[in-house]
């Protein structure tokens, strides 16, 4: 059975989420992406709330990324901090550096597999998935 991963990161594509989801389809990954149903969802934060919290309780891990194009990072906290609550373990690219936002993912980065770097975060990301978290 494939493993099952839930993309956390702000609703924009961008190089990275590009990187990361290239990386995961390479792994035979099924990823659970928000942007897939953010559109049916986005007048409703109670529904969206909701879907975000189902297709976690389904995944196997989370993949969370911050990076500077995300304007908060508010909902990106939500997730890992759900993840971490039921258990689930997070792998996490923070690509802030020394942006001022930085002290607002203290908690995130402690109850995570934190990487500032993009390449070690995949090589962890290729570990996770053949099961050596």
């Amino acid at each position: 059975m494939a493993t099952v991963v839930y993309l956390a990161g702000g609703m924009r594509n961008g190089p990275t989420r590009d990187r990361i989801k290239a990386a995961l389809r390479a792994l035979g990954v099924v990823t659970l992406d928000p942007n897939h149903w953010a559109d049916e969802c986005k007048n409703d934060p109670q529904l969206y709330t909701n879907r975000d919290i189902e297709e976690i309780r389904k995944c196997d891990f989370v993949v969370a990324f911050m990076t500077r194009d995300n304007p908060s990072g508010y909902g990106l906290n939500f997730e890992i901090g759900y993840a971490v609550g039921i258990e689930k373990p997070v792998l996490f690219l923070n690509l802030l550096g020394n942006d001022a936002r930085q002290r607002y993912f203290g908690m995130a980065s402690v109850s995570a597999r934190t990487h500032n770097l993009l390449h070690p975060f995949l090589d962890n990301l290729r570990d996770w998935v053949k099961g050596g978290s």
